[in-house]
């Protein structure tokens, strides 16, 4: 005869007193949860079934409630309606007495999240089945949690012809040492002819902002700020952001130029220094809400979710890449909904090379739909082996376009410059480009974004 343990007997009696209305486990957290213990706290998602009984009502409200004047002049070019019609459920916040409920149970609230109707709490597991009789759970799931990826690494060139070069333009800027990376993506053509990201808000996601009092970063107008990690405004002491924020819109005459140096910016933390502390997908999709209120144009996000080297130890379950067909993950699901109102999102392929036949080592959101993937080449123009690969699993071309990824020229220390590596550099220079487009197309949609920068690469036809 099985003996029930005093924590099984503790968990069933809590069911219990909760009433008949049990909640589902999501995939994820039900095939960790037999192996978690019953003390661990751990992050989920809290789904709900609706957003309560003021949704109507709440979501009558003027748009200027839910959006800034910018978001929404974005949102209506994007879908080519009025201002009275753009907002939908998704931009109702959660029903007050809901989370206040969830709230009432779990060890810590992390993030509300409209656009999935749920909520990311740090839960233990008697919690976990306190929360499952709420009656307005729809379903419990874990917020995945990855090791970050490593930022740099040591760089092969891949044997191959270098595509054909752009045609070369006299510049009328000194961009010392980061001419190179400018000219294989062709902005220097665009810098001339005055084109140079004004008017366009990029945000630029990475693991935290150092010295922003840098000359390449001094004088570059920062609209917003957040860290998303801590719940303030402090962006964390990492240079990882530093190094890309420069790369996309740093300046300084001589030293470095970024494609998109004269936009405007807001900088977010998503995520923890990159050490072996797991990093929550959760941060990341609260993140571009935030950038949707804003009136984002452009979202640079050197981060990614679910690449080999980014799966964490038992019993937590990572997604797989399997997972990368464009639906699956929390943050793909983000992006694709940041796309379809107007923003460009522009994200890291990965720095995980190649693969067993057949598969992918793609992070998300960088199989996104929509999505402009990043990969990495070198001075050449040749592909580095470390830059991750495609196709999704279901079967689209990914990367999307390919900028330079070894040895990019960045804002480094205090005040100094330096080479690095990754495709979290890639991205910038290729987020810069999209910058400029929108610029001088300010009525293109992300898609066609997306389409020009591919039809004009210099290996469209292959």
């Amino acid at each position: 005869m099985r003996r029930l343990t005093a924590t099984s007997i503790c968990l069933f009696i809590t069911v219990m007193s909760y009433g008949q209305h049990r909640a589902p486990l999501g995939r994820m957290l039900n095939q960790a949860y037999d192996r978690i213990s019953v003390e661990e706290q751990f992050p989920v998602w809290v789904y709900f079934k609706d957003k309560g009984a003021s949704a109507e009502q709440r979501l009558s409200l003027a748009p200027q409630t839910f959006l800034s004047e910018r978001a929404i002049a974005r949102r209506e070019r994007a879908q080519q309606t009025d201002a009275a019609s753009i907002i939908t459920m998704d931009d109702v916040p959660l029903a007050h007495a809901y989370v206040a409920g969830v709230a009432s149970i779990a060890t810590r609230v992390r993030h509300e999240v409209k656009w999935l109707n749920a909520m990311s709490a740090t839960v233990t597991k008697p919690e976990i089945e306190r929360l499952r009789a709420l009656p307005y759970v729809y379903e419990i799931e874990l917020v995945v949690r990855f090791k970050p990826q490593r930022l740099f690494r040591q760089e092969t060139v891949l044997d191959g012809p270098p595509p054909p070069a752009a045609p070369r333009v006299t510049p009328l800027l000194s961009y010392g040492s980061s001419l190179n990376q400018n000219e294989q993506i062709n902005t220097v053509a665009l810098h001339n002819q005055g084109i140079t990201g004004a008017g366009v808000l990029v945000a630029v996601f990475d693991a935290g902002f150092s010295n922003l009092s840098h000359p390449a970063l001094a004088t570059r107008p920062i609209v917003a700020r957040y860290d998303f990690q801590t719940n303030s405004t402090t962006l964390g002491s990492h240079s990882h952001g530093q190094n890309t924020f420069s790369v996309v819109g740093g300046f300084s005459d001589g030293n470095l130029i970024g494609p998109a140096y004269g936009a405007s910016f807001a900088l977010a933390r998503t995520e923890v220094d990159p050490t072996e502390t797991p990093v929550e997908e959760d941060n990341w999709t609260r993140a571009v809400i935030w950038a949707d209120s804003l009136g984002v144009d452009v979202i640079s996000s050197s981060l990614g979710y679910g690449a080999p080297s980014g799966a964490y130890d038992l019993p937590w379950p990572s997604y797989t890449w399997q997972d990368m067909n464009g639906r699956n993950t929390i943050v793909t699901r983000a992006a694709n909904r940041a796309t379809e109102l107007g923003i460009v999102v522009v994200n890291s392929a990965g720095n995980d090379g190649d693969a067993a036949a057949g598969q992918n080592t793609l992070g998300g959101p960088a199989d996104g739909f929509d999505v402009i993937a990043a990969g990495a080449v070198g001075s050449t123009g040749t592909r580095v082996s470390f830059s991750s690969v495609g196709p999704t699993a279901d079967g689209r071309n990914k990367p999307d376009v390919m900028a330079k990824g070894s040895g990019t020229w960045a804002a480094t220390g205090t005040s100094s410059y330096g080479g690095v590596s990754g495709t979290s550099f890639s991205c910038p220079l290729t987020a810069g480009v999209a910058a400029l487009i929108l610029q001088a197309n300010p009525g293109l949609t992300p898609k066609q974004v997306a389409e020009a920068m591919r039809q004009t690469a210099s290996r469209a036809n292959a």
